[in-house]
This record gives C-alpha cells, sequence and structure tokens, in this order.
C-alpha cells in the first residue's frame, strides 16, 4: 500500500519578479498540468502542445491510487486549462512590450501614371514610381518603455504563479476527497466487524437462553443491539457512495461501480514536527498565491514609473529613403537622416491622470498583499495546530483501541465462565467499536491536516530564496 503521505510534499520552484530582467525568458509551464519553474520554454508562437495521455482510461482496469488520481485531475480540469493559456497570453502581451524599444520599419511603394492634353498638342501620358523605406527609432524615453516591458514581465510571472496555485488547489481537493472516500471505505470495514460481532454476541446469547442459561430480556437486547450495527453499516456504506461521487467529480470522469480506488495506509511513524515560525517564514517566501500579488505589486510599481516617465520627452531617430523613376524623365533618389525630440505637452490633463491612476494601484496592490500574507500566516498556524492535535488524537485512538479490544475479549471470556453479566459485555463490544471507528476518524483527521498543512504552504519546496 502507498503511504497517504504521497504527493503531498508538492514541490513548486518559484523565483522573485526582481530576479528578472527585461531581456529575460518569458516562460511559462510547457502544459497545463506542469507547473511554472521559471525555465520552461513559452509555445505561444507555435501550435497547442500535445494533449496529455488520458488516465481516465484506466478507471475500471485497476484500483487508483492517490498518484494516478492526481494525473485525472490534472488532465481534466477546465480551470487549471483556462490559467495556463492566461499565462501564455500574458508571455506574449510581455513581449509585445518590448516593441517600442526597438527599430521599426516601414517599406511602401506607389505608382502613377499621369495624361496631358492641350489644344494644337498630340496628348502623351507619364508614369511615375516611388518605393518608400523608413526606419524609425526611439533612442531615449527616461525609462517609460522599459517600465512598461518590465510591467509585462511582472504580470506574466503573475499568471504563471497563479496555474502553480490552481494546480496546488486542485492536488488539495483530491487528497482531501480520497481521504474521505478511504476513511468512509475503511468505516465500513470497521461496522461490519461490529456487525459479525453482535451476530455472535446474539446466537450467544440465544444458544444459553435455550440451554437456560440466560434470559429473554438478554436476547432481546442482543437483537436490538445487531440490528443496531446493521443499521450503521448500511448507513456507512451510502456514505461510500457519495464519497465516492465526490471523488469522481473532482478528478473529472463519470461516477460508476467501476471507479474504484487503492485503499492507503499510515506509515508507521508520523515523524517530528518542525517549528511553526520556520514554516510561516517559508509560506510568506514560497506560496505561489503571495508571489503573484507580489509580482503583481512589482507590475504596479512599474506602471506607476511608466506614467510618471511619458510625461517626459522622447529622443526619436529617423532614417528614409526615397527612389522616384518617371518615364522618359529619369530617375531621383533621395535619403534623409534626423534626430529630435517629441514632446506632448499637453493632452487634456489624461497623463497626468493616468499617473494618479497607477498610484493608487500600487497602494491597492500593497494592501492587498499585506491582506493576503496575514490570511496566509493564519491558515498556516491553524493547519499546524490541527495537525499536531490530529497527531496526538490518532495515538490516543491507538491506545483506545488497544484497549477496548482487550477489555471485550476479557468480558467475553468472563461471561463464557459466567463470571460477566451480559449487559457489561454488550457495552465492551459497543465500546471495542466506538473505538475502531474512532480510530478511522483519527487517521482521516491526520491523513487532511497533512494535507492542509502542505496546502497552507508549510511544506512547499522554495528555489533561489
Amino acid at each position: 500500500m502507498r503511504p497517504v503521505t504521497v504527493l503531498i510534499f508538492f514541490a513548486l520552484p518559484v523565483a522573485g519578479c526582481s530576479s528578472m530582467g527585461w531581456r529575460g525568458h518569458w516562460n511559462t509551464a510547457p502544459n497545463p498540468q506542469t507547473p511554472w519553474s521559471g525555465g520552461a520554454t513559452a509555445a505561444v508562437d507555435g501550435d497547442d502542445p500535445l494533449p496529455a495521455v488520458g488516465s481516465a482510461a484506466l478507471v475500471g482496469q485497476v484500483d487508483l491510487d492517490l498518484a494516478l488520481l492526481v494525473d485525472m485531475a490534472f488532465d481534466n480540469n477546465p480551470e487549471v486549462c483556462r490559467l495556463w493559456h492566461g499565462a501564455r497570453a500574458a508571455a506574449a502581451r510581455g513581449r509585445a512590450a518590448i516593441a517600442p524599444m526597438l527599430p521599426h520599419a516601414d517599406l511602401s511603394c506607389a505608382t502613377s501614371r499621369e495624361w496631358k492634353d492641350g489644344l494644337g498638342q498630340h496628348g502623351h501620358a507619364t508614369a511615375s514610381a516611388m518605393p518608400s523605406l523608413e526606419i524609425t527609432w526611439r533612442l531615449f524615453s527616461f525609462g517609460s518603455d522599459l517600465a512598461t516591458a518590465k510591467m509585462a514581465q511582472c504580470q506574466l510571472q503573475a499568471a504563471n504563479f497563479a496555474h502553480s496555485r490552481a494546480l496546488q488547489t486542485l492536488l488539495f481537493q483530491v487528497q482531501s476527497a480520497y481521504f474521505s472516500l478511504n476513511a468512509a471505505e475503511a468505516t465500513v470495514e470497521a461496522r461490519l466487524a461490529g456487525l459479525r460481532e453482535a451476530e455472535e454476541l446474539l446466537a450467544l446469547a440465544e444458544s444459553r437462553f435455550q440451554a437456560g442459561l440466560e434470559n429473554r430480556q438478554n436476547c432481546l437486547q442482543a437483537r436490538a443491539a445487531m440490528l443496531q450495527a446493521r443499521h450503521a453499516w448500511e448507513e456507512a456504506r451510502a456514505k461510500v457512495e457519495q464519497g465516492r461521487a465526490v471523488l469522481a467529480e473532482v478528478v473529472g470522469v463519470r461516477v460508476s461501480s467501476k471507479f474504484r480506488i487503492r485503499r492507503s495506509r499510515l506509515p508507521e511513524n508520523v515523524g517530528a514536527m518542525e517549528d511553526v515560525e520556520a514554516m510561516l517564514d517559508r509560506a510568506l517566501r514560497c506560496r505561489p498565491d503571495l508571489l503573484a500579488l507580489r509580482a503583481q505589486l512589482g507590475g504596479a510599481r512599474f506602471g506607476e514609473r511608466a506614467a510618471q516617465r511619458a510625461l517626459y520627452p522622447r529622443l526619436v531617430t529617423t532614417l528614409s529613403a526615397d527612389r522616384l523613376h518617371t518615364g522618359g524623365v529619369g530617375t531621383a533618389k533621395t535619403a534623409t537622416a534626423a534626430i529630435g525630440l517629441s514632446w506632448d505637452l499637453f493632452s487634456g490633463m489624461e497623463r497626468t491622470a493616468i499617473a494618479l491612476e497607477r498610484r493608487e494601484d500600487v497602494a491597492i496592490a500593497r494592501a492587498n498583499l499585506k491582506t493576503a500574507e496575514l490570511k496566509a500566516a493564519g491558515e498556516v498556524w491553524t493547519a499546524y495546530q490541527d495537525h499536531g492535535a490530529a497527531v496526538r488524537q490518532l495515538e490516543s485512538a491507538k491506545g483506545l483501541v488497544a484497549a477496548a479490544d482487550e477489555s471485550f475479549h476479557a468480558c467475553e471470556i468472563a461471561y463464557r465462565g459466567g463470571l460477566c453479566p451480559f449487559h457489561e459485555l454488550l457495552g465492551a463490544q459497543s465500546r471495542f467499536a466506538s473505538a475502531r471507528e474512532s480510530f478511522v476518524a483519527a487517521e482521516c483527521r491526520y491523513s487532511l491536516s497533512l494535507a492542509s498543512l502542505a496546502y497552507a504552504g508549510a511544506d512547499l519546496h522554495c528555489i533561489g530564496q
């Protein structure tokens, strides 16, 4: 059996927004199923990547473990695909943002034909052709164009981080649904064991009643306990089917009786807890959603700078060459080189208003980041404390099962020897069944708390920080 910790520690390499210059790579993840690593090649100019091999075809052929379920969800989730295409679009916009800093060349050609017809003279026609080439290059703009390109790059990184966080969210949803279904199936097994024990006690009570060693009231109590155990077992089976439907919906396939999972078991040692302050620090540095907000803040600052520098003049150089060919006259060539300043002195206060708007955008982005950091810290703290409680609860549940098992079998032996009343035996069996269910619940809570702790960001791998 696979341990439940498979794929919980989902590593997403990240890099800060300021670590890449405007001439750096305009990258996205190679496909929707892969998190952005900061070094993948964007498929903006080419065709769409080949679709991933559908793991949904394995439904009904094998029992699905957590790794296969995650693959299925990554293949089928439309939100992840949408965010990936959004990142590719941001990469294309980033490349377009560099265009103002590069030379622009325009080629044109005009042809004409002129007819002249005077009194007493023969009419004649003159044809001419004029190809023209003009190269314009904005040499200096006080950093406005550079800030615009850097703003586009930060927006691209924010889109890549959003895509990576979407993959983490989907992974957490699959884990939660898988562990819940895993616990529901384990509950069915626990209640089936309780039903078997209740049936054995009923058979024992009836045999002793027929032998004159037991009263009718105890037999009725044993039958009621057996029927109650059967009712609980049927209820647990219904919850299994509910959990199966939820998990199938999360991974994006149609639910059916063929949709079966491979049960997982907890590892023997649950491991030591890391210091919560270290987890908080790493989460604030490495969570993709926080990095996306930092990239948005960086983009807002570059946008403010671009809007401010747009108020300054621009240094522009122009090179042009013309060639005029006139039939019957000859050819004339013209070349011009010019350099000058371009300055929009007044545009109805539009640029000033845009600069003020960009300044407020920076304040909004800063507030959004602060809010998200406080929320993330609370999520990590809550997940850490919940996981610690789940670890302690799991240890208590193990001891509870052992004690209840020993108590039940001791009461059974004593009852067969006539040293224990029947109601005490029924109580011991009920406590044993309840202890088994408590252990299943503790296992489920431990698994979910571990997944929540990873999703909150405490166990994400951070590269380059």
